[in-house]
């Protein structure tokens, strides 16, 4: 008999960095600006820029971002990386210590990325600015996948309910977990950025006492507050002693 099981939780998404990969750096006298995203995003799509210089900087002063184009989360982060950016189109190696950022993108459209300012090798200096050409959000949410982890969980054992997106979102699940011992109520939210763009996840960690099939009904996601519907995941939970 399938199984379908009932528990409404609401969470914020709380960040957390994983691997990143510089995309492009314009520098002027010495201060550059690394931007960790293609040049066009959509809507939503969190990504990092980076205010530094090979020798570091003092008295920095933060860019002014234009708040009806940009939401910024961690402000000012003092940040060192060893880096291989494109920078006027030659892949060059730049081992960087400056501060980063994490914005978000609200309105489409050319969006500048501020200077900021700061003292670079002893001299007053403006970083560079750049653009980013922001894109409306797709007509549906094309890429939110579900999945356990292991593939065949066992009873008895823990396994990971992944739920993951390209973009960032809230999610308010319809899980139930009357037939499961939660050992992570509260989800583990993460996130990771690559060459290819972000990933975000929601992962639950749960122990099946009793092996059968189980089904996560349909459920909602949201991003920049418009609601998606992620379509029911089945998966099957194998006897404690299967191999």
């Amino acid at each position: 008999m399938r199984r379908i099981f009932l528990l409404s939780i609401f969470v914020s998404l709380l960040m957390c960095a994983g691997d990143l990969s510089a995309q492009t750096a314009v520098v002027d006298n010495g201060f550059y600006l690394v931007k960790y995203a293609k040049d066009t995003v959509r809507i939503g799509q969190e990504f990092r820029i980076f205010y530094a210089s090979e020798s570091g900087l003092r008295d920095f002063k933060a860019p002014q971002f234009d708040k009806a184009k940009f939401k910024v989360g961690a402000e000012s982060l003092p940040y060192a990386a060893k880096d291989r950016p494109w920078v006027e189109g030659k892949r060059v190696e730049l081992d960087l210590k400056g501060y980063s950022f994490f914005i978000t993108p609200v309105d489409t459209g050319l969006c500048v990325i501020s200077p900021a300012r700061a003292k670079v090798n002893g001299k007053s200096a403006d970083s560079p600015a750049d653009t980013i050409y922001v894109l409306p959000l797709y007509e549906e949410l094309r890429d939110c996948s579900v999945k356990v982890v292991p593939a065949k969980p066992v009873a008895g054992k823990p396994f990971e309910l992944v739920i993951t997106s390209r973009f960032r979102f809230d999610v308010n699940p319809e899980v139930s977990l009357d037939q499961f011992n939660a050992l992570m109520v509260r989800p583990r939210v993460g996130m990771t950025m690559d060459q290819s763009g972000s990933s975000y996840t929601y992962t639950f960690r749960l122990i099946a006492e009793q092996p059968g099939d189980y089904s996560i009904p349909p459920f909602d996601v949201f991003v920049s507050k418009k609601k998606y519907t992620v379509k029911a995941y089945d998966f099957t939970v194998r006897e404690g002693s299967a191999e």
